[in-house]
């Protein structure tokens, strides 16, 4: 419960075996067709589901982290291109936005303080209209925002921050939008309505080995245009013959890559648009409950109302300082995991140090949302007089 890990579908593994047997290198169609005809199929099935439409297009990443890595580097290419001062460049995103953003920035040659940050209150929500008056303040200040992230299910609190907001300055400062939905790409599924204006972000990273159950390691990158990844692509003298609308390496940032398409084409089969949905409402109806169980429980209060499958709770100790509650906090989850009976993680929130549950698996049902609890309040309590 504790991390964004969830069981893999046994025919994901299955389908590992697989790929290790065959041992394709999907980069030239001559040397892996299966993998440049899969890794197509794939990405179109992805691309539906966030309701992009023709020219649309993508490719499978290691994670979330070389997605948001690829997605800086075409909006910085871009920019480039405009002729725009490299110095002068800034990327809009709230303080919540994924660790993997400063390692792009860095990796980039931008540096981390080309980042940004709006601030959350105290639930890891963005104030309206804040992302609007950061990117303003910018440019009154001769900068340029160049890229704005929005997440769709923060790491800390799973938060889907407002998209039409960054949309709307994007557009405004010409800048390109990249929607990180690396955990919320669920939500494509299990809530569409609420996901019908994703098809207007430049970009969407999404990790099927969260939250379609492939085993690790298969990320995405989807973009509203396919062209945009020519600025990807390179010459190699030993690969004269191929044919860049067939090839599964081409506009890509690897060389070789394992067949990892196969086993995410193997899953949509077996479980289809409609297996998915099902399973995926059922993980978020399990997050509601735990939600509702934490709300109705002494001595725990609810962070923020959960968007995704990440609960975020606080201990309540009146007695305590804030220091200590934050000790609390720690030594609960350690005691805990060292006792093999329940594994939280830690994370902080509005500056407060929480406890954190990532409602992945689907197997997790209400008795052991309730044991959960009962393993916190009795732990809690023994901490506490410790201190």
């Amino acid at each position: 419960m504790a991390h964004m890990v969830p069981p893999p579908l046994g025919i994901s593994v299955l389908a590992d075996l697989l790929i290790g047997a065959t041992n394709q290198c999907a980069f030239i169609y001559e040397e892996a067709p299966l993998a440049a005809t899969l890794e197509r199929q794939v990405v179109d099935w992805l691309c539906a589901r966030v309701g992009y439409g023709a020219g649309a297009g993508g490719m499978l990443t290691s994670g979330g982290t070389m997605s948001n890595l690829l997605a800086l580097h075409l909006a910085r290419e871009r920019a480039v291109q405009e002729g725009r001062d490299l110095t002068a460049l800034r990327i809009v995103a709230s303080d919540q936005v994924h660790v993997s953003l400063d390692k792009a920035a860095s990796l980039a040659g931008l540096g981390q303080d080309t980042i940004v940050r709006v601030p959350t209150d105290v639930t890891g929500r963005l104030r309206d209209g804040a992302v609007r008056r950061l990117a303003d303040e910018l440019a009154g200040e001769g900068l340029h925002p160049f890229l704005f992230v929005c997440t769709a299910g923060t790491a800390n609190a799973g938060v889907v921050e407002p998209l039409p907001e960054f949309l709307a300055s994007a557009r405004s400062h010409g800048a390109w939008c990249h929607m990180d939905a690396a955990l919320g790409g669920m939500l494509t599924l299990t809530d569409p309505a609420a996901t019908s204006d994703w098809c207007e972000a430049d970009s969407v990273s999404w990790d099927p080995h969260k939250t379609l159950y492939a085993s690790y390691a298969v990320g995405s990158l989807l973009l509203r245009n396919d062209h945009e990844s020519d600025r990807l692509r390179f010459h190699a003298e030993y690969a004269l013959k191929r044919n860049s609308d067939q090839d599964a390496g081409d506009r890509r940032l690897e060389g070789s890559r394992r067949l990892e398409a196969l086993k995410l084409w193997m899953c949509i089969r077996h479980l289809g648009t409609a297996g998915y949905t099902q399973i995926l409402r059922r993980v978020r109806e399990r997050t509601m409950s735990f939600a509702e169980r934490i709300h109705k429980t002494p001595g725990v209060e609810l962070v923020t109302e959960p968007d995704t499958t990440v609960v975020c709770f606080r201990l309540v100790r009146p007695g305590l300082s804030q220091k200590d509650v934050d000790l609390l906090h720690e030594r609960v989850q350690q005691a805990l995991f060292q006792s093999g009976r329940l594994l939280l993680s830690t994370t902080r929130v509005g500056g407060n140090t929480v406890l954190r549950t990532v409602l992945l698996n689907p197997l997790v049902g209400p008795e052991d949302l309730d044991q959960a609890l009962r393993y916190v309040a009795q732990e809690t309590d023994r901490q506490a007089a410790l201190l």
